[in-house]
């Protein structure tokens, strides 16, 4: 049977999305067991909700570092501090570097990194801080240059099956490297977590490097049909092709209610997303009371629960587009809103569940799950919008997302700092119930899918094509009579 090369490029750059990501979240459950407990646990402090058998009830008094409550939130914050800085410079890298080294040293440094993770932590507090933010520095670029190869190695015809594969990886990664993680300390300790995770990254670099090239025309292995299929598919493959470069009109973009609407949308979301990620493993093992193995599978299971709403919601979705019964922007906001307003409504509910931790559990894992009936949305809608800008405005974007991930570890902080204790987290809970609640109204008053106008100054229809053959222009077929002053445009 014969392997196309495209589809290994497409496997290698799946495999490395969940390398890095295991490598980010590992730390949410490394540091229930890493972490004493009698620091941040009140005096005369009894477990609310005391678990049926005994052998369950998590020994955090065993970690070997007096880190606090503001040290945890710390070194859970500090990746993102480096990730944030660097989302900006990496567009800018692109332009001297070539992207297939980009991505696989971005992934290769970090695992690198995570081999000290042992002795930073031996070594105090700061030393972790620092590491972790190396660490996002080093993971920051791989985003932007996956999107640059999947430029060069997706079909247009086979992009949203294979790229939305491709990003999948996140998702699974997070999967993996929370169940891995717990089980890993439960029988190895936490120290031979960091290093078995850093050897798949390491071994993953070096397939990377013998299967993965820039471009087909540098391809020692591919075939001449799938070479020049791939070559007259997609024109920046051509070797004396040169991309018009477009200025982006900054005016419009910040004066844009598609935009701002999408952009909230997206920060509410990552709020959420990064709260859960980072602080899930410490209610689990703190107020739930389950041990570091247990408590690694359960942290996972809301993921696996988004991947799948996530995947199914954006399957029901090409399918009621194709039937042309609904607007795109009517379709984009029905699926948004429902997926964020059911999820906080959900959320909201936890706090009422007192001890019943099965009932929890599963109400965790179905908040989550509607969040991703959310990602169905966010992954297309800035291309509906502004195919031809899509790179730049996804950096604003991601911007301001990463800037989520270092502030919702500070604002559980501030509400758990007297003791993780379940009426501090129901206030945890409430908060981020309100803020996914509130991108919901956002989107559902601001957000549209309909290709805005000054996303077209400038720019001829085959520019758009390239971006996004199928969505931009069914969304402006769909919409025509709404935005009829863009269709003219280009036409």
């Amino acid at each position: 049977m014969k392997i196309y090369c495209r589809f290994i490029f497409a496997w290698m750059g799946f495999l490395g999305l969940i390398i890095v990501y295991m490598l980010r979240v590992n730390i949410s459950v490394a540091i229930v067991a890493m972490a004493n407990s009698t620091v941040f646990k009140p005096k005369n402090f009894t477990p609310e909700c005391p678990v049926s058998k005994p052998n369950n009830s998590i020994k955090r008094e065993t970690g070997e570092f007096l880190w606090g409550e503001a040290d945890q939130t710390m070194i859970l914050s500090s990746f993102y501090w480096g990730y944030t800085l660097v989302q900006i410079p990496s567009g800018i890298l692109l332009l001297f570097f070539k992207p297939k080294w980009i991505y696989g040293l971005s992934t290769l440094t970090t695992s690198i990194l995570t081999f000290f993770i042992p002795l930073a932590a031996n070594s105090g507090v700061y030393a972790m801080v620092i590491l972790r933010f190396l660490m996002g520095v080093c993971e920051g670029p791989t985003y932007p240059s996956l999107y640059a190869l999947c430029g060069c190695w997706v079909l247009a015809a086979e992009s949203s099956i294979v790229v939305t594969c491709i990003m999948t990886g996140g998702t699974i990664g997070t999967i993996l490297g929370q169940s891995l993680s717990g089980l890993i300390i439960e029988y190895l300790g936490w120290r031979w977590m960091f290093y078995i995770m850093a050897m798949f990254g390491c071994v993953w670099f070096i397939g990377y490097c013998l299967l993965v090239f820039n471009r087909p025309s540098e391809h020692p292995f591919i075939s001449e049909h799938e070479k020049m299929m791939l070559i007259n598919s997609l024109p920046h493959n051509q070797p004396n092709y040169k991309p018009k470069r477009v200025p982006l009109p900054w005016k419009h973009v910040f004066k844009s209610r598609p935009f701002f609407g999408f952009l909230i949308l997206g920060a509410t979301y990552n709020f959420t997303w990064y709260t859960l990620i980072n602080c899930l493993p410490l209610y689990i093992g703190t107020v739930l009371g389950f041990n570091i193995s247990e408590n690694g599978g359960i942290s996972s299971l809301p993921y696996i629960a988004l991947f799948f709403f996530s995947v199914s919601s954006g399957i029901f979705q090409d399918f009621i587009k194709s039937k042309k019964i609904i607007s795109n922007t009517k379709l984009r906001k029905i699926f948004a809103c429902f997926g964020m307003t059911g999820a906080s409504i959900i959320m909201f509910c936890i706090i009422f569940m007192g001890c019943n931790i099965p009932l929890t559990i599963m109400l965790v894992c179905l908040s989550v799950a509607m969040m991703g009936i959310t990602v169905s949305v966010t992954g297309v809608n800035l291309i509906d919008i502004a195919p031809a800008y899509a790179g730049p405005l996804l950096a604003i974007c991601n911007l301001f997302n990463s800037l989520c991930g270092i502030i919702a570890p500070y604002v559980k902080g501030y509400y758990t700092h007297s003791g993780e204790t379940r009426n501090n987290w129901a206030n945890v809970f409430i908060t981020n119930s309100s803020v996914m609640f509130f991108g919901a109204v956002v989107f559902l008053l601001f957000g549209s899918s309909t290709l805005q106008p000054w996303a077209i100054l400038n720019c001829d229809l085959e520019q758009l094509v390239i971006f996004s053959e199928s969505d931009s222009l069914s969304s402006i077929n769909e919409d025509e009579r709404t935005d009829s002053k863009s269709q003219r445009n280009i036409q």
